[in-house]
Parts: structure tokens; C-alpha cells; sequence
């Protein structure tokens, strides 16, 4: 008996052990330790397990609001300061060209001449005699100087640029704000959930039977009605010019609409994914849509930035969530009805002007809309990501990956057109929580990773080919002389105006090393056998 009770207090005092030396092994994060290594899913893992005091969080709270203003107020101050040196530089160009005007005059003779019986003056300027004169070889060499410090004045004012990264402070700290909200907020919304599930709240939230995808009923209509609106001549115009702005690789098209596909056959989709609607925009920039009744595009620069075919497939989701819940459909309506109230007022004020300043300018933000839709699009997008065998929390990683890098140059588009984080994933967690998980989700593909190895090579071979590179200028556009003016001055001042982003670039990732060398090879393989073709002697023609 003193044996048994001998083994089991040895027993008791190893596991105590156990876990104080595991407790011992897990120590509590600080805020930055945060920030740097935990994901919104970590923070809210970490949330359950750890409490952060109320009065910490509030402080380091106050400490970010103080950061995000200082980093604010330097952007503001450099844009001042720049404006500043554009004025100062603009007031000395004009000192300049009056000072060669003047002397233009020294060098200018007034003769009357005679055409066609009809007298005129004529003013002449000795070219010769001005070039030659020391001033004005002064005062041109200063106006080169000048010329160039105004351009990079105007480069570094820019209204634009500097919106650009007041909006990359603001979305990397609203990262940031909202780990903090996770470790505050998380524990009680996971108590709700769970007593939710108990009490079978669960099932009657919007969305609820995701297991029932495809068979239910959203309860907005036809989705087939939306068809009509590619019928019509505004909508035939719209997809022509989108075919202009076209990606042409028949490679990467093919995967994209396989995957499209894939995931809408786990969707809410009731209309058919027809291939002719669905674009690959040849832009930079990061950034994805979808359109009422099945037209998707996506851009060259997002299919690049996706870390795995995971987050590619949950930006698809999410815009096809955006089809499903027939987003466009409902906020015409809400905007019809505003119209309506808008014209009412006009009626009893007669005042024209209010529908001439708000009737033609209805926005998202005006209708209330975009956030609710894009969390419903999240919602739906989780669960199709679910049933399509991705983890549910994929475009959630990537929506993250792109807040946080302050860095990354083309993100603008993105983020002006998505809603700030905090709310959203929160809804995101709580729907992950509904779900059941499954012990083995999709990362990854080496179709995935072949696609984008072709958008790398074929990069790499259009920065090499200068003919490319100039029929590519050539192209038709009404800003595009302007545009080849304003690089030409840039080059010959030495301006640069967005940073190198080749450091960053997402086609250095060692993992696309290999499928690169096998898309040259295939490449050079295919060159040569053109260049055989265009050898071979080709038949004479003979006269029967």
C-alpha cells in the first residue's frame, strides 16, 4: 500500500514538474515581441491563454496613437518643407529666364519687311552672338541647375505620394491596433461564440449551414438576373476595354480560371464560370474584383504577391462571395432608394443644387454599405475556402501580410477599396470558430508555383528586350507623351521616384527557383525551334 502511494506521489511531483518546467519554457511576449512574430490568429491563441491588464494595453494603446501621429506629422512637415523649396526654386527659375530674356533683347534687331505688299516687323535674335556671350553661358548652365532642383521639389511635393504614404502609416498601425484589440476584446467574444454554440444561436447567425453550400438559399435573389447587364452596350463596352488591359499568357489564364472554377464549384455560384470573363489585368498593382453575373479580374501583380496558392484561392473566394450575396444588386437599390429621399428634399426645398452635389456622387461610405459587405463577402469566403479543402483563414494571412509591409510600394489600390481591419477579423476568427476544421488543408502547388515562376521569367525577358520594352512604350494612350516627357526630364536629373523594388521582389523567393529554370528552358527550347522554322528554305512556287 506504501508502495502504490509512494509511486503515485512520485508520479504527481514529475508532472507538476512537467508542467512548470513548461511554463517555465513559455514566456509572456512583450508588445513588439507581438507585432513581430504572431499572426491574428496567434494574438487571438494567445489572447486565450494569457491576460495582458487592462491598464498596459491602454498605455501601449496611447503609445501607437503617439507613434502613428509623429510618423504623420514627419510626412506632413516633409511635404511642407518641400513645397517650401518648390516655391523658393520656381521664384529663382523666374529670376533666370527673365535675366536671359533680358539679355535676348541685348541680341535682338527690329527690321520691317515686305510680303505680298504688305509691311510687318520682324524680330531677329544673333543666335550666335547670344551663345557666345559669357552671361548667357552662365545663366544657361544655372537654368539646367535650376530646372532640375524645381522637377525634384515637384517629385518630393506631390500631393499624391504623400496620401500614398499617410495611407501605408495609417493601415500598418491599424495592424498593430488591432493585436491590441484581439488580446482585450478576443476572450469575451470567444465566451459568446462558445455560449452561442450551446445555445444554438449559432445556427440562426446569417450564413449559418455552410455545410449546406450550394443547396441553400442566400435569400437575394437570382443571381442569373445579373446577366442582363453584359447585354447591354455599356456593358459590352466595359469588357472591351478590359480585354485591352489583358495579361497574354494562355499558361497562366488557364490556371487562373482552373482555379477560379475549383473554388466556385464549392461556392453559393449559380451561374456558369465562362472563361471569356475572366481577365488578367497587366498591372503592378495589388488588387482583384469581381463583377454581377461572373466577370473576375485580377491583377498580374497580385497573382506575384500571394505567398501560396492558399491566399490566391481566398482573394477569389471573397470575390465570389461578393457575386453570391449579389453585392452590386443591393447597393443600387439602397442607392435608388437615396435617390428618391435626395428628390424628395429637392422638391420641398426646390434646392437644385443639393442633387447637383450629392445625386451624381453616391459612394459606398454614403450608403453605408461597404463594410457590411465586406464582411459578408469574408464570411462566405471563409466557408468556401473550407469546402474547397484551403485553410479558412487564408486571405486573412494575406489581407495581414499586405497591412504590415509599410514598405511594399503598389498596396494603395488594395487597401482604398477594403474597410479597416479590426471589425473584420474579428468576424473572421468567430466564423472560424463555427467551422469545423479539418486536419489537413491545401498550402500549396507546384502548378501555383509554375505559374508564377512564368510571370517571373517573363519579366526578366521583357527588362531584357529592348524591342520589347519600346514596343511597350508605343502603345497607345492619351497620357503616355506626357509620360515619356516627364521619365526623359526625371533621367536627366537623376530622379528616381519610387524606391528599387527589386529587393523585395516576390520572384527572388528560393521556392520559385527551380520552376524558373525549368520556364527558361522550355523557353529557349521553344525560341529555337522557331528560329529552325524561319531557316528551313522555304518551296519555290513553279508555273504548271
Amino acid at each position: 500500500m506504501s508502495l502504490v502511494i509512494l509511486t503515485i506521489f512520485v508520479t504527481s511531483v514529475s508532472l507538476n514538474d512537467l508542467v512548470v518546467a513548461q511554463n517555465q519554457e513559455f514566456k509572456k511576449p512583450t508588445f513588439e515581441e507581438i507585432y513581430q512574430s504572431y499572426s491574428f490568429s496567434d494574438t487571438a491563441n494567445l489572447a486565450e491563454l494569457v491576460k495582458y491588464p487592462e491598464e498596459d494595453i491602454k498605455k501601449e494603446s496611447e503609445r501607437l496613437r503617439e507613434k502613428e501621429k509623429a510618423e504623420k506629422l514627419e510626412i506632413k512637415t516633409e511635404q511642407k518643407k518641400a513645397l517650401a523649396e518648390l516655391k523658393k526654386g520656381q521664384k529663382e527659375l523666374k529670376k533666370n529666364s527673365d535675366a536671359i530674356e533680358k539679355l535676348r533683347d541685348k541680341y535682338t534687331t527690329t527690321a520691317t519687311v515686305v510680303e505680298n505688299n504688305k509691311p510687318r516687323k520682324d524680330k531677329r535674335v544673333d543666335e550666335n552672338a547670344l551663345t557666345n556671350d559669357l552671361e548667357y553661358q552662365v545663366l544657361s548652365e544655372e537654368r539646367k541647375n535650376l530646372e532640375c532642383q524645381v522637377r525634384e521639389w515637384q517629385v518630393k511635393s506631390d500631393k499624391v505620394v504623400h496620401e500614398i504614404k499617410l495611407e501605408k502609416v495609417k493601415t500598418y498601425y491599424e495592424v498593430l491596433k488591432t493585436q491590441l484589440d484581439l488580446l482585450q476584446k478576443w476572450p469575451v467574444a470567444l465566451q459568446k461564440i462558445e455560449a452561442d454554440k450551446q445555445s444554438g444561436k449559432a445556427a440562426e447567425r446569417k450564413f449559418a449551414n455552410p455545410e449546406n453550400i450550394g443547396l441553400r438559399d442566400l435569400g437575394f435573389g437570382e443571381q442569373s438576373d445579373d446577366l442582363k447587364i453584359w447585354q447591354s452596350s455599356e456593358g459590352k463596352q466595359f469588357l472591351e476595354e478590359l480585354k485591352k488591359k489583358e495579361y497574354k499568357d494562355t499558361a497562366v489564364k488557364n490556371y487562373v480560371v482552373g482555379l477560379i472554377k475549383l473554388v466556385a464549384d464549392n461556392s453559393d455560384l449559380k451561374i456558369p464560370v465562362d472563361e471569356k470573363n475572366i481577365f488578367i489585368i497587366d498591372e503592378d498593382d495589388v488588387n482583384a474584383f469581381a463583377a454581377p453575373g461572373g466577370v473576375w479580374g485580377i491583377n498580374r501583380g497580385l497573382l506575384l504577391n500571394a505567398d501560396n496558392e492558399a491566399q490566391l484561392a481566398g482573394v477569389k473566394a471573397h470575390e465570389i462571395g461578393h457575386v453570391t450575396a449579389r453585392h452590386y444588386h443591393r447597393m443600387m437599390k439602397k442607392a435608388m432608394m437615396r435617390q428618391l429621399m435626395l428628390l424628395a428634399v429637392i422638391l420641398i426645398t426646390q434646392n437644385y443644387w443639393l442633387y447637383q452635389g450629392l445625386g451624381f456622387g453616391i459612394s459606398l461610405e454614403m450608403l453605408g454599405v461597404s463594410r457590411a459587405f465586406e464582411m459578408e463577402a469574408d464570411t462566405l469566403g471563409m466557408q468556401y475556402l473550407e469546402k474547397t479543402g484551403y485553410d479558412p483563414m487564408s486571405f486573412m494571412s494575406f489581407f495581414e501580410k499586405m497591412g504590415r509591409d509599410k514598405g511594399y510600394v503598389r498596396q494603395t489600390s488594395w487597401f482604398r477599396t477594403h474597410p479597416a481591419f479590426a471589425e473584420r477579423i474579428t468576424n473572421t476568427l468567430r466564423e472560424y470558430r463555427y467551422l469545423t476544421p479539418k486536419d489537413n488543408y491545401v498550402q500549396n502547388s507546384s502548378e501555383f508555383l509554375e505559374m508564377q515562376a512564368r510571370l517571373c521569367v517573363a519579366k526578366e525577358l521583357e527588362e531584357a528586350d529592348t524591342a520589347k520594352r519600346v514596343e511597350k512604350q508605343r502603345r497607345p494612350s492619351l497620357t503616355r507623351g506626357q509620360q515619356k516627357k516627364e521619365e526623359d526630364a526625371d533621367k536627366q536629373c537623376g530622379i528616381q521616384r519610387t524606391p528599387p523594388e527589386q529587393k523585395n521582389s516576390p520572384c527572388n523567393r528560393p521556392e520559385l527557383s527551380d520552376f524558373k529554370d525549368k520556364v527558361r528552358a522550355e523557353v529557349a527550347a521553344e525560341k529555337e525551334k522557331q528560329e529552325k522554322v524561319e531557316e528551313e528554305p522555304k518551296p519555290k512556287l513553279r508555273r504548271p
